[in-house]
Parts: structure tokens; C-alpha cells; sequence
């Protein structure tokens, strides 16, 4: 039961966060694809997307086996949700890595993605 409440209360978070972050992201990345700018740090970035990555990833397999050994759909999935989330990092990855190959605007895609 527990679990189930702090569903309840994730859900409600996100839909909360889900229209701001939307409309910041939409913004920005709209904004870069109109008036391209450098990214700084691509290194950083790129470095923070494979961490993020992993950190989901590790999160997700743990979440998924326990939820599947004491049978909590609920458990595993939000395991899948934080595989979901990993797969987010490696996006930003990838348009960090399109920006250093020399296409700038694979950044402003990725966030629009």
C-alpha cells in the first residue's frame, strides 16, 4: 500500500511538472534550432548522459528483479520507468555527440525528442 501512495503521489508530481517542463524544453529547443548556439562543455554533457544512463539502468534491473521476486507490478513498473529514463540519457548522449561530429542542431532535436 505503501507503494501504491507514493505512485499516487509520483503521478500527481509529474503531472504538475509535465506542462512547465514541456513548454521550458519546446521553448528552448525551438529557440536553438531558430538561432543555433555552441554548446559548452560536450565532454561534461556527454559524460553526465553516460552516468545518468547507468545510474537508471542499475536502478531499473534492481527495481525489476525484487518487483518480479514479490510480485509488484507497480515495482517493476517503475523499474521499466527508470530504464525509460536511462534511455533519456543516452538520447543526450547521442546529441552530444552530433554536436561534436558538427551538427549543431542535433542538440535542439534531442531536446525537442
Amino acid at each position: 500500500m505503501a507503494l501504491l501512495g507514493d505512485t499516487i503521489h509520483n503521478f500527481a508530481d509529474a503531472l504538475t511538472a509535465m506542462p512547465l517542463g514541456i513548454a521550458l524544453a519546446g521553448y528552448e529547443s525551438v529557440s536553438r534550432l531558430l538561432d543555433p548556439r555552441s554548446v559548452q562543455h560536450l565532454w561534461v554533457v556527454a559524460a553526465a548522459g553516460v552516468v545518468g544512463f547507468a545510474g537508471n539502468e542499475l536502478v531499473a534491473r534492481y527495481r525489476i528483479r525484487v518487483g518480479r521476486d514479490i510480485g509488484s507490478a507497480a515495482l517493476v513498473a517503475d523499474g521499466l520507468h527508470a530504464r525509460t529514463d536511462g534511455f533519456t540519457s543516452l538520447a543526450v548522449v547521442g546529441g552530444a555527440l552530433g554536436v561534436a561530429l558538427g551538427f549543431p542542431l542535433t542538440d535542439p532535436l534531442v531536446g525537442l525528442g
